[in-house]
């Protein structure tokens, strides 16, 4: 009961607004999560949670039966799940051309010096598109899943 209600709300959090119209031909609601396989599952929930501020949701219970670890967590709209494994081989090197997922932050700045504080190996790029300036940061969680942070 508890675990489909917390599916729900999960759901809930990232569907369509009342009346909103969707231009997919599956007639799709809404963006419900990312699954990233991890290598060391404590590191990585650490990583999201502590740094990018994800909280963590209970799993069905079902998932641990079949022998998947891993760790549900939500934050932003969006549900993002951790799979314990073997994942792909990434390259370590930060290259804002490849393949990431991004956020928007308020203050840049705080962000850089966050980073650094933290000791978060970074590369910043900074682009103009129609009239806006937008400053980036580049960096990589423990599996080399390369995140941007954006203004």
């Amino acid at each position: 009961m508890f675990e489909e209600e917390v599916c729900r709300i999960e759901t809930k959090a990232v569907t369509k607004k009342e009346g909103e119209q969707s231009n997919s031909k599956l007639k799709l609601q809404g963006f419900s999560h990312v699954s990233f396989v991890v290598k060391c599952l404590e590191d990585s929930r650490r990583f999201y949670r502590d740094l990018l501020g994800f909280s963590e949701l209970v799993r069905p219970g079902a998932l641990q039966e079949r022998g998947i670890d891993g760790c549900w967590l939500f934050n932003f709209g969006v549900g993002l799940h951790l799979i314990e494994g073997n994942p792909p081989e990434r390259s370590k090197e930060i290259r804002p051309a490849a393949d990431h997922f991004s956020f928007q932050c308020e203050n840049i700045r705080e962000v850089k010096a966050q980073l650094q504080t933290l000791n978060v190996k970074y590369i910043s790029d900074e682009i103009e598109h129609e009239g806006f300036h937008i400053s980036q940061l580049f960096f990589h969680d423990p599996d080399n899943y390369m995140i941007e942070i954006c203004n």
